[in-house]
């Protein structure tokens, strides 16, 4: 315990005593139900007028306090706040004192603590406050604030912010949010928001930019996202939304402004392990461009602004539709490939069948010239030939080039010369594509 300490703590001791002695009878009197007795009897403005005396003379100067600033207590009309101060042990409350915080104070005070720690003075804060101690006979005893030092609010939420990201990782949620598969079109998304929020309307808009190719269907779980109150607001959103998870994809998180002040709630463990094992993915774009909090860190993706998350949200069905354009070229250029490789063999069919066409006529012109000469039975036997011949001659004009172009396929000639292979052509190449009825003449603009 410092000397200063010890000194302070004497002090209030010794202010606490009064001395009864320095305060002058009001009166002398009889008290009733005994032998007569005189004894002293003081007036209540002469024992306060004592006790304001004695703490006067013993706490004239102004020191440093350390207690949690229970409740604030602020008066818009006047501009004046009366904190509730307090120590607490287990969340149990030790010692507890009003306090004293007028107008202007309270308006240099604010602006310098927000400046150093990018929070407002918060209820449930422990703070490090130059006071004095007042006492008046109307309104009891009181601390004066005269200055509260924001470095050591500072360190204090740092070193929550530290505790917080080790118990997490202990814990081993601090990737639990990144090892979630991500839905392949996110299409349900649950807001959790204001819904006057800038930030919410930035993040509708974006989505609604692209309705034309992608639709969302977005549910707001309205939420604050500033301030004391934050934290439980977000949980009570999440739980709502839990209990609902099959009808959404993922939650987003959005808040509006560029303000930095009241983010402290982002860094509390409560609020930041609920995201870390939340079973959807959590996007969060909660509009600041300073260190990360905590909760951003352990959500499954963290955007700057509400329009960035919207973008995400965007992209993922932009890269979902680039690759089903690559698909889509794939399965063409397949196609192509394998009609290339049946038109080849309908080529070599076809020219097979021109030769056997030939055959058969010259087979068809003897058999005629045999027939005249060789008995009856020899001609039934030629008969029944020229059935067969007749039969294959049937099959081969089915697949003849004729037919083929009946069915619409079509030939293309370089010159005087079918094309077999496109790699035979090049760019400014001359064809001409023959059709069952007619025939086109064209130009090579390039080959795949």
């Amino acid at each position: 315990m410092s000397g200063k300490k010890r000194v302070l703590e004497r002090e209030a001791v010794r202010a606490a005593e009064i001395t009864v002695e320095a305060v002058k009878p009001a009166e002398t009197a009889d008290i009733a139900g005994s032998s007569v007795e005189t004894r002293r009897v003081f007036n209540l403005i002469d024992v306060c007028n004592s006790i304001h005396k004695t703490l006067s003379a013993r706490y004239g100067s102004a020191f440093w306090l350390r207690a949690e600033m229970h409740k604030l207590n602020y008066y818009p009309p006047s501009g004046h706040c009366f904190p509730e101060l307090c120590q607490k042990a287990d969340n149990r409350i030790l010692a507890e004192m009003r306090a004293t915080l007028w107008s202007a104070d309270y308006r240099r005070i604010s602006a310098q603590f927000e400046r150093t720690t990018g929070e407002s003075l918060q209820e449930g804060t422990e703070l490090l406050m130059q006071v004095t101690i007042q006492y008046e006979p109307k309104y009891g005893l009181s601390l004066h604030i005269l200055d509260i030092d924001p470095v050591f609010t500072l360190g204090n939420l740092q070193r929550q912010r530290i505790a917080c990201v080790a118990r997490l990782k202990k814990e081993n949620l601090w990737t639990a949010q990144q090892a979630l598969p991500f839905p392949l079109l996110p299409k349900r998304v649950a807001v959790i928001s204001a819904v006057s929020s800038k930030g919410y309307s930035d993040f509708m808009r974006v989505l609604e930019s692209r309705s034309d190719r992608y639709v969302f269907q977005t549910d707001l779980f309205t939420a604050l996202l500033q301030g004391d109150a934050s934290v439980d607001s977000i949980l009570k959103a999440l739980r709502h939304i839990e209990r609902h998870k099959t009808d959404y994809d993922v939650v987003a998180v959005v808040r509006g402004g560029g303000g930095e002040v009241g983010l402290s709630g982002f860094d509390r463990y409560e609020l930041a392990s609920a995201v870390a094992s939340f079973p959807l993915p959590i996007l969060t774009g909660i509009g600041h461009s300073t260190n990360l909090t905590v909760t951003e860190e352990v959500a499954y993706y963290n955007g700057i602004t509400p329009t960035q998350v919207g973008e995400f949200l965007i992209e993922s069905f932009a890269a979902f539709e680039r690759a089903l354009e690559v698909m889509t070229q794939n399965i063409v250029y397949s196609a192509e490939n394998i009609l290339c490789r049946h038109w080849h063999f309908l080529e070599r069919v076809n020219e097979a069948g021109r030769a056997a066409l030939r055959i058969c006529r010259n087979e068809t012109r003897q058999l005629e010239a045999v027939e005249k000469v060789l008995p009856a039975l020899v001609v039934r036997k030629i008969r029944w030939e020229r059935q067969q011949l007749a039969q294959w001659e049937k099959w081969l004009r089915a697949v003849s080039p004729e037919k083929i172009l009946q069915r619409g396929f079509a030939y293309v000639y370089n010159g005087d010369r079918i094309v077999k292979d496109a790699a035979a052509l090049r760019p400014g190449h001359p064809i001409r594509i023959c059709f069952r009825k007619g025939e086109v003449e064209a130009e090579v603009i390039k080959t795949l």
